[in-house]
């Protein structure tokens, strides 16, 4: 028979997920940038996507897009007038 401890333990285990996701955006006008990223813990680890997603359609709604819908053409001008930003260095271990 299973405990009420280890039914506890096992319950709280699994409310201890972590989540962590961000979305690089650019005006493709202007270049300005913006990046959305969320953070969740125990329960809200579940509404980070939600969360991110919101974000991102209230940036898209001003103009601005995730990096990885720019058009070939509007990635070819920003790349030509200075303004795409270069990608970050890998992390060292």
């Amino acid at each position: 028979m299973i405990s009420k401890v280890t039914i506890t333990v096992a319950l709280l285990l699994g409310l201890q997920g972590c989540s962590t996701r961000s979305v690089s955006l650019i005006h493709p006008g202007t270049g300005a940038t913006a990046r959305c990223e969320e953070t969740g813990t125990g329960l809200l680890a579940a509404n980070v996507g939600v969360m991110l997603e919101n974000c991102v359609k209230e940036q898209e709604a001003k103009g601005y897009l995730p990096m990885e819908k720019l058009s070939p053409e509007q990635r070819s001008e920003l790349d030509r007038r200075g303004l795409l930003p270069k990608p970050a260095a890998p992390m060292g271990y």
